[in-house]
């Protein structure tokens, strides 16, 4: 018998991560009866919760499956697996647990009987099934606990408590198991905790937020006094050349005779200023 099992103390409980009993005669030395009752007090933890894998398991010399108590969290279903006196494999699934998929502490007990299998949960029965007659398991194999189903080398780390397989399937049933294990968890809870101490020093301080929205418009303000004068500006270009009033002038009048310019001095004075 090998593998990784550590015993947390005080409470006979167990933490599971890889477990292998190399051979059926040491576990079982008289082999398994026709009936019989599986009993398991066990809490899954982290992702195991949704994995599909085997609680119990047990092969033949060859790997194939004989028997195996599955926890199929993909289905949220158990699944209880055998060999029949036809050496066909039948699978007894109860369905839709979803109570037992979660990190508490859960009973199981399934009861095997000639022809049909009865699941509790907690002390409450769930279902019982017909099934045919089981066949005899080979004992020349291997008992496997905590291993995917998929990939039996492969284990799944869960807490176990205890692991019964009582021979008679009509003694008395009590819960003190389960309500053992809840009331030495609230225990160590207790002495685990102490006072409140201290309070701690300030954090540092936290990066900057991003940045808001846009807020809207506000009113306008009211209008501002007048600005001081500006300043005197710069002088313009010069202007384009004037038209030659001498040809204009032709144009419209004839030059007089040279007697006459001394009397149209003002005139011509007058034409020079437009």
């Amino acid at each position: 018998m090998h593998g990784n099992i550590t015993n947390l103390s005080k409470a006979n409980m167990y933490k599971i991560s890889d477990y292998l009993a190399p051979c059926f005669r040491s576990a079982y030395p008289l082999g398994l009866p026709e009936e019989f009752e599986f009993v398991t007090v066990l809490r899954m933890n982290g992702s195991t919760v949704t994995k599909n894998w085997n609680f119990w398991l047990m092969q033949d010399l060859n790997g194939e499956e004989q028997l195996a108590v599955r926890l199929n969290g993909e289905s949220l279903s158990l699944e209880f697996t055998f060999t029949t006196l036809n050496k066909t494999r039948e699978t007894a699934v109860f369905p839709f647990l979803p109570f037992l998929f979660n990190s508490q502490w859960h009973s199981i007990l399934l009861k095997v009987n000639k022809h049909s299998v009865t699941l509790f949960v907690d002390c409450i029965m769930v279902d019982s099934q017909n099934t045919p007659q089981r066949g005899i398991v080979n004992l020349d194999g291997y008992t496997l606990i905590g291993k995917l189903k998929d990939n039996p080398v492969l284990a799944v780390p869960f807490e176990l408590q205890s692991m019964h397989i009582h021979c008679d399937v009509g003694r008395p049933r009590t819960c003190n198991d389960l309500s053992a294990r809840t009331s030495v968890e609230e225990a160590e809870l207790q002495r685990a905790s102490g006072p409140v101490g201290p309070p701690g020093p300030a954090g540092v301080p936290g990066i900057d937020g991003v940045a808001g929205e846009r807020g809207d418009d506000g009113e306008d303000g009211p209008a501002g006094p007048d600005g001081d004068a500006g300043k005197l500006g710069s002088a313009g270009l010069p202007g384009e050349p004037g038209a030659d009033v001498s040809i204009l002038f032709q144009i419209i009048h004839p030059l007089p005779s040279i007697s006459c310019l001394s009397s149209l001095a003002p005139f011509l004075s007058s034409l020079m200023i437009v």
